[in-house]
């Protein structure tokens, strides 16, 4: 089984990258901050699944993949952890900017901005607890994605409303 700490510690090991100026060091600064996105992003998934009781395999199988990281954002805001759904944002936002903006230069401030928010970010995991609180900010999550993939799919079949 593949273990997303290692995303971190990649990250980590191109460090060194973000003191240069040249096409490598700008290649090694995207990695890094795209690797510590996808760590904590998938360390916060686990931690969510792992202390949920709802009954979320079936759920979760229909969401699409990229909906799984606002679903991951919305869970932590109707948790009560708006700062951390918000610092999420952040890091995914810095890290699309990582991989699909050619022509924006990304450098140290970039880099050492997604590790405080990753170091941030890991602290804040720790105070996750499973509960009733959590079960209902999964639904509620879960029941407003589900509402977004139905009107996009309405979109494409406005005639029918379904797909």
């Amino acid at each position: 089984m593949f273990h997303f700490d290692y995303y971190k510690k990649i990250a980590d090991d191109l460090s060194g990258f973000y003191k240069g100026s040249d096409p490598a060091a700008d290649a090694g600064i995207r990695t890094s901050i795209s690797r510590y996105y996808y760590y904590i992003f998938h360390k916060y998934k686990e931690t969510i699944y792992n202390l949920l009781t709802v009954p979320t395999i079936d759920e979760l199988m229909k969401i699409k993949s990229h909906r799984i990281h606002e679903l991951i954002s919305n869970i932590m805001t109707y948790y009560n952890k708006t700062n951390v759904a918000g610092e999420l944002i952040k890091l995914r936002r810095l890290r699309n900017l990582c991989d699909y903006n050619k022509t924006e230069i990304v450098g140290a401030i970039q880099y050492l901005s997604a590790q405080s928010m990753v170091l941030t970010l890991e602290q804040a995991l720790s105070s996750i607890i499973t509960g009733a609180e959590l079960n209902g900010a999964f639904k509620r999550a879960l029941s407003e994605i589900k509402q977004k993939q139905r009107q996009a799919a309405n979109k494409w079949h406005p005639s029918t409303g379904s797909g």
